[in-house]
């Protein structure tokens, strides 16, 4: 019985030495299934200068569509005020070409004025819309609001074809300043001058304005091309009227232009000697 026993313990002790084995081989498997993992790194955060490439990439893409929808505004305007004249490709041509249109000049000078009145010490109050919120009563008494930004929109829509209507929209910031501040107000008194620094500078410059008025009513009636066309046909029946004169000279027919009013009449003298 003993040999039995220690047969079973060597037979026993051999199972546990190849279950040793057996668990060292399973260890060092292990162990490399984990190396192979902690290789496969995740992808870590991007860098500073990837993510300003993205931020101006995309600046970029904005400011070319706000320059595209820019373009377009500016050919809408284009077609809009010129739509009865000749378009050119050059761009630099057209831009010129607009900045010489009668409507657009008096534009830059009644803009002028508006600037200078804007400069004063004292315009603070005129220079934007009075505020809803803060004055909420003004728009109840004022039912025609005006102001020097509201002009200045105005005059780059070409509202004023004449002076003395942008005059008149002066006229009306004066008296909305009289009836709801009171005659003799400190605004008030500042509304009236601005009004008469405006009145006396376009009476001042009123030959100036009326010829820039002119033509302005001349473009918009297309009185120079009727003008043109009216010389075409003038110069058409000129040449029509010319009196023409068929010669012999050594055996050769020339026809020679006598011009509208000359007449050639042969005497009969010569007849008769002939």
């Amino acid at each position: 019985t003993d040999a039995d026993k220690d047969k079973t313990c060597v037979g026993h002790a051999t199972f546990e030495d190849e279950d040793n084995a057996k668990a060292r081989r399973s260890v060092k498997v292990r162990i490399k299934k984990e190396t192979r993992l902690i290789h496969r790194k995740a992808p870590g955060p991007k860098k500073a200068s990837h993510s300003k490439l993205t931020s101006t990439k995309k600046h970029s893409r904005a400011q070319a569509l706000e320059n595209r929808k820019k373009k377009r505004m500016k050919q809408q305007e284009e077609a809009d005020l010129y739509n009865r004249g000749k378009g050119t490709s050059n761009r630099k041509e057209r831009g010129s070409a607009r900045e010489r249109m009668p409507h657009v000049i008096l534009s830059d000078r009644l803009e002028s004025v508006r600037t200078s009145v804007e400069k004063r010490a004292k315009a603070g109050p005129f220079l934007k819309p009075v505020s809803r919120s803060l004055y909420p009563q003004y728009y109840e008494i004022i039912h025609e609001p005006i102001d020097l930004q509201t002009i200045g929109g105005k005059n780059r829509k070409y509202e004023y074809n004449t002076a003395d209507k942008f005059v008149a929209d002066f006229e009306l910031m004066k008296k909305n300043a009289i009836k709801f501040n009171g005659k003799g107000s400190p605004l008030a008194n500042e509304a009236v001058e601005i009004w008469e620094f405006v009145k006396s500078t376009v009476e001042e410059n009123r030959q100036e304005f009326d010829q820039m008025e002119e033509a302005v009513r001349d473009q918009m009636s297309g009185k120079k091309k009727k003008k043109k066309a009216k010389s075409s046909k003038a110069t058409s029946s000129e040449a029509e009227t010319m009196n023409t004169a068929n010669v012999v000279l050594d055996g050769i027919a020339t026809q020679v232009n006598l011009g509208a009013n000359f007449s050639f009449k042969l005497d009969e003298d010569s007849d008769s000697d002939d």
